[in-house]
């Protein structure tokens, strides 16, 4: 491997994002580091993504593109993995932004502490703006602290990761793929697969990716039934979790209970019709009750206001979401 250039696949899925693209691409392209590969997949667009990402590959050779018929993101991910030739790989959704050190900063983690995961800290859009993200600056040498693989997993940052803000050894990938049946939470269990088989694992205390906040997109649009997926998917790291520590595992349902609380949230507030998936989401929540209570990493303020939705869900949520009428 060149230790001084290792080159990087960048993985990007598009999909009906033409407002967003442009932004994304041009900010990939101005990165630092230059040995890139960059495999953009065209997931059926409709709305001129496809000619935005024609039209970058004309200007940086760096860029390819591969139009496909829709089948999802991780469909659209899989088929990059499958081409990409890079020592390590990056995913970044075509709405998200990074800084322009991103993949120089990661790169110099990963070959000095011979990491196979580097992750850093994500901005979120619902509660920062752009301006924020902009304005943001890492100190000028990465921030990496020492966190245990098993100590992270007991994180925020792991219960609510995505796996775009992260550089990975495309020898820890080897064959793993995402997971197809999963149109939710399929980065989750594909970054919670990895780490059970990392060894050495990086992290950087600094936000260096931004993750825009949609209404439109798959996990923040008006509540369906095909958001249910995101569920199923933490129900099988919990799966997978079962011959792990009793702490951890206990902390995979807790992660799991917010989840369900969100999505009763969502549901509520979108007057989902089927009482039968809000009696299900009921059901899951009140199921998982004992795994919040015994958590030393939840508040007891959190805790309080989980038995007070078990109480009565409905008008728990509807005084909750009072003045805040929009998720």
């Amino acid at each position: 491997m060149n230790q001084l250039s290792p080159k990087v696949s960048v993985i990007v899925p598009v999909y009906n994002i033409c407002g967003f693209l442009p932004a994304t691409l041009e900010n990939i392209r101005a990165q630092t580091y230059r040995n890139l590969e960059i495999i953009l997949v065209d997931d059926g667009s409709t709305d001129g993504s496809a000619d935005i990402c024609d039209q970058i590959c004309n200007i940086d050779t760096r860029f390819q593109v591969f139009h496909r018929e829709n089948g999802g993101v991780s469909v659209a991910r899989n088929y990059a993995l499958d081409l990409a030739s890079g020592e390590y790989c990056v995913f970044i959704d075509g709405d998200d932004l990074v800084k322009p050190d991103y993949i120089r900063d990661m790169i110099s983690v990963a070959t000095s502490s011979e990491a196979s995961i580097v992750i850093c800290k994500i901005m979120w859009g619902q509660d920062h703006t752009l301006a924020d993200f902009t304005a943001y600056q890492p100190e000028n040498l990465p921030r990496k602290t020492d966190v245990p693989i098993e100590r992270f997993r007991y994180t925020n940052e792991f219960r609510h990761y995505t796996v775009s803000a992260g550089l990975y050894s495309r020898a820890l990938i080897g064959a793993l793929r995402f997971d197809p049946e999963f149109s939710v939470g399929e980065d989750l269990l594909f970054f919670s697969r990895l780490l059970r088989k990392a060894r050495n694992f990086a992290y950087i205390d600094a936000s260096y990716y931004y993750a825009t906040y949609r209404k439109d997109s798959a996990t923040h649009a008006v509540y369906n039934p095909n958001q249910f997926s995101e569920i199923l998917a933490w129900e099988t790291v919990c799966k997978e979790a079962t011959y792990e520590s009793e702490e951890f595992l206990n902390e995979c349902y807790a992660a799991l209970s917010y989840r369900v609380r969100n999505h009763y949230d969502a549901a509520y507030l979108s007057h989902y019709p089927d009482a039968s998936l809000m009696h299900t989401l009921y059901r899951k929540a009140f199921q998982l009750r004992h795994h919040v209570y015994r958590s030393p990493y939840r508040s007891w303020t959190d805790k309080v206001k989980y038995a007070l939705f078990l109480t009565n869900p409905r008008i728990y949520t509807g005084i909750k979401f009072r003045f805040k009428p929009q998720i």
